[in-house]
């Protein structure tokens, strides 16, 4: 009987180590390992890492598996964006809505996962909202990048094996479809006090060639010293400094177009203190600015009450070492010095005289 039962014991673990246990976990099915280890083992890969349309950087995709048995919980992946020169390119920024990241600095962000089940895999594609330091014009595509990401994953229970809990992507590859084109922006002044929320009234056109495709216009909007944007901007937009500038980018298609700008943005900015400097609104296209001295446009606003705007004098020109603005200066040194050698000879004859006549007497 005791030889029964340890026959039944082995068939199980047989047929256990032969079973496949299918886990379809956040898309992607894994099988059982035949000699999976009881707790916890999170493996982490990247397939690829893209920057491009929307100043968005994508992890296409970041898969997480488990190796051990024990499901994983609280699953976070600690995203870090590590640079081959001194000077990043890309830094993160305030995280847009539904990415489920953290901002924690310029360099990391942290993204909660589902929980992984034993032998299971989660598999996302992770986007960061980052900002480029020196957009480029267009170049061959896709282009390498200087930079890579690093993603380290965790979980609330001990790993077994923390060692492949870490990698390093490859280079970041930039893509861009548009090509080089020319935007043209405009910005109407406006009027009020301080504590009002006034409207600014903005506008944009490509004079082409290219048409810029969708989420390859980048917009930055800049509100004026002694000014806040009134409203956080719509999800399509990163916030870069809270209530002082955003970036934004399309949500369509941008054809070439030679009619003239139409205001059609419409964006609230409050009136904080009676003097204010100016603002700025930018656009360019991510393929390439033609013209970049047309693609942004001062935000004026005139408070009621404030001083007139004043302009800095020019600056004095440099007067020449030698040349005619020095000429009075010597005319008059020499007018000085023969005054004075007159004077000289009037006092000497006036002792002579003198002492001519005390002889005399």
């Amino acid at each position: 009987m005791v030889r029964g039962m340890r026959s039944k014991r082995g068939a199980f673990r047989v047929a256990r180590m032969v079973t496949v246990a299918i886990c379809a976990v956040g898309g992607v099915a894994t099988a059982m390992p035949a000699w999976a280890a009881d707790g916890v083992d999170l493996r982490v890969s990247v397939a690829e890492v893209t920057f491009g349309a929307g100043s968005v950087i994508g992890l296409r995709p970041l898969q997480v598996e488990n190796a051990g048995t024990a499901a994983a919980t609280d699953v976070v992946a600690t995203i870090d964006l590590v640079s081959d020169t001194a000077t990043p390119a890309l830094t993160f920024t305030a995280q847009r809505a539904g990415f489920g990241c953290s901002l924690v600095s310029a360099s990391r962000v942290t993204c909660a996962l589902p929980d992984v089940a034993g032998a299971g895999a989660v598999t996302r594609e992770v986007f960061g909202s980052v900002v480029e330091a020196h957009p480029v014009p267009r170049t061959p595509n896709p282009s390498t990048m200087r930079m890579r990401v690093k993603v380290t994953v965790s979980t609330s229970a001990a790993d077994l094996v923390p060692s492949d809990n870490t990698v390093v992507s490859e280079p970041i590859l930039r893509t861009v479809v548009s090509g080089a084109t020319d935007w043209v922006a405009g910005a109407q002044p406006v009027r009020g006090k301080v504590g009002d929320t006034v409207t600014v009234q903005l506008g944009a056109v490509n004079r082409g060639p290219a048409t810029v495709e969708i989420g390859e216009t980048v917009s930055t909007y800049v509100a004026p010293p002694g000014t806040e944007w009134g409203t956080r901007f719509i999800s399509n937009c990163v916030e870069v400094r809270p209530k002082v500038e955003f970036r934004c980018t399309s949500v369509g298609s941008n054809p070439p177009d030679a009619g003239p700008i139409t205001f059609t943005q419409q964006v609230p900015l409050k009136i904080l203190q009676l003097v204010v400097g100016d603002g700025e609104y930018r656009i360019e296209g991510m393929g390439g600015e033609l013209k970049p001295a047309d693609n942004a446009a001062k935000i004026v606003v005139e408070v009621d009450g404030a001083p007139p705007r004043t302009t800095a004098p020019p600056a004095s020109p440099t007067l020449p070492i030698t040349g005619s603005p020095t000429t009075p200066v010597l005319t008059t040194g020499s007018v000085l010095l023969a005054v004075g050698a007159l004077l000289l000879l009037l006092a000497r004859r006036r002792r002579t005289t003198s002492a001519t006549s005390s002889n005399r007497g």
